[in-house]
């Protein structure tokens, strides 16, 4: 007979343990929880599993700021500085970001603006950022050739602005 009782014990104890160890490996917890009746003694002895909680990651959105908008007045290749002005043709290039909006303003002599139509309004900077605006000049130096000139070239894009501006004299 006792044997018989060890070999229950032993039973009940290898049970437990498997269901401990299965509980474990499954990431629960296990909590013991003992009920007593009226008097002192236990009555029985009940496993319990605790939930664990799970966090979940939630997705992120990284926000890049836009690039820091730059103009240069800038040819590519073999144009030298950017700009040419005389009194047949003139000639600004510029480098900023891509899609930027660019408006310029070409001064002779004593500050009077060129009205030529190509010089109004704003345009848009192609994929590489590059514009080049090709005229012929409408100086007002009172009958005089073209002596002096300013050319100023302003870049907007996603609230920020950028000028470069350069001059020369003939």
């Amino acid at each position: 007979m006792l044997s018989l009782t060890f070999s229950r014990r032993l039973l009940c104890l290898l049970l437990g343990v498997s269901l401990a160890v299965l509980l474990v490996a499954c990431g629960s917890s296990v909590g013991t929880r003992t009920t007593t009746s009226s008097g002192t003694s236990p009555t029985a002895t009940a496993t319990q599993a605790t939930p664990v909680p799970t966090v979940t990651a939630s997705p992120t959105h990284v926000v890049t700021p836009p690039a820091k908008l730059t103009v240069a007045i800038a040819c590519g290749g073999t144009k030298q500085n950017g700009y040419g002005v005389d009194v047949i043709h003139g000639n600004v290039c510029a480098q900023t970001l891509a899609k930027a909006t660019l408006s310029i303003q070409v001064t002779y002599c004593d500050g009077k603006p060129d009205p030529s139509p190509i010089l109004q309004g704003t345009v848009t900077a192609n994929a590489n950022g590059f514009y080049e605006w090709n005229w012929t000049p409408q100086p007002d130096c009172e009958g005089q050739p073209i002596w002096s000139w300013k050319v100023a070239v302003t870049a907007h894009l996603n609230g920020q602005t950028a000028t470069a501006s350069d001059q020369g004299m003939a």
